[in-house]
């Protein structure tokens, strides 16, 4: 036998050992990913906006991007899912770009707040903040909007996208809609929102370009077995169930969870964002948006009176949307199920009788150019 043939023999085993090990490997990495096997890093487990949410924020080539200002925010150059092609702009907002510096003689106003705002499921063009624009040229007012809305933002995210964004646009009207809603949610893991920017703007999170530990679900699955041995993976299942027992209790006044914005806080938050949009000589506007039903949500109604009676300390304009819905038609509090797309969404002919209902009201305050 010549003195080769063994080692020989050793290298062709190891060699084959190697392909089967690669082999089998591949075939585990495979049916994780066919699967959708995941276990995101520590810091990516603590939840910015929601769990599925955040999987699309680190995927950053949706909507929505990660945002240090206030937590996530409409990505610029995004394809809007619902549109047929159009984007948000290169500001990070829906609607035509505008110009910082000022045209004279043109009515500036900024529209904050969530998806109806923002005009999810109807085209911009149809958008009450797009109709405001429309309706008051057509009573020989000049005007251009700045649309800020953002799905699911509390008062909290609001004013700071206020302080860090939208006041650089120098806007004549500022109208808000953050009466109660999303401000009264639970919040993730227990932590409130101005906790979750706070962390945020002392870790940012990454911009979606993952390296090996994010890209090997092998790696997942290695990092999943050490969090469950250490009891970390056990702690967080334990806290993702007292949240969904939590859920169905959330309308209650009594409420023993942590809501995203506390009621004292959420007072304080617009009493701060009323008074820093009248500080850069900005008229501010509280607009409640309108339900196709009108059952009222006690913590809902709670937080809504809170924003009334900020508003009456500093004589702010307050909007009731369906009453000023229901006024554009000619019906006292009288709405129709064609007026929305579903419980919370309007529809086109809804954001058209918003508008109306809401240029009626400014211009009775005398709102104008500055």
């Amino acid at each position: 036998m010549p003195l080769n043939s063994v080692p020989w023999s050793f290298s062709k085993k190891l060699a084959v050992s190697g392909v089967a090990l690669a082999a089998a490997l591949s075939a585990c990495e495979w049916a994780l990913r066919s699967k959708g096997f995941e276990h995101p890093r520590g810091i990516d487990r603590r939840i910015v906006w929601s769990e599925s949410r955040d999987a699309e924020l680190r995927r950053a080539n949706g909507l929505y991007r990660f945002d240090p200002v206030c937590l996530w925010s409409p990505r610029p150059g995004a394809e809007i899912p619902w549109t047929d092609g159009a984007r948000i702009n290169p500001d990070g907002f829906r609607g035509p770009q505008l110009a910082l510096e000022r045209t004279p003689g043109v009515l500036r106003i900024a529209t904050m707040g969530g998806a109806v705002t923002l005009g999810v499921g109807v085209r911009w063009e149809d958008t009450y903040s797009a109709r405001l624009v429309q309706i008051l040229e057509e009573r020989g007012i000049r005007a251009e909007i700045l649309c800020a809305g953002v799905e699911q933002h509390s008062i909290v995210q609001a004013l700071e996208r206020w302080r860090l964004v939208v006041r650089h646009w120098r806007p004549d009207v500022v109208i808000c809609t953050h009466l109660g809603t999303r401000s009264m949610d639970q919040a993730p893991q227990g932590r409130p929102d101005d906790q979750r920017i706070a962390e945020m703007r002392i870790t940012p999170r990454g911009d979606g370009r993952a390296g090996l530990r994010d890209s090997s679900k092998l790696l997942h699955v290695a990092s999943w077995l050490r969090d469950v041995a250490s009891g970390v993976y056990w702690e967080e299942r334990d806290l993702a169930f007292t949240e969904r027992r939590l859920d169905a209790g959330m309308s209650q006044l009594d409420w023993p969870g942590q809501r995203r914005v506390p009621y004292d806080t959420y007072v304080k938050f617009m009493q701060q964002f009323i008074e820093e949009v009248r500080a850069e000589s900005a008229i501010p506007v509280l607009l409640s948006i309108p339900r196709s039903t009108q059952t009222v949500d006690p913590v809902a109604e709670v937080y809504a009176q809170g924003a009334r009676t900020v508003a009456g300390w500093s004589n702010t304009l307050v909007i009731d949307g369906r009453s000023a819905l229901a006024q554009s038609v000619g019906e006292e509090n009288t709405v129709s199920a064609e007026h929305f797309l579903d419980d919370s969404m309007l529809s086109e002919c809804g954001h058209v009788a918003l508008a109306q209902g809401i240029v009626s009201q400014m211009l009775a305050r005398g709102t104008g150019p500055r």
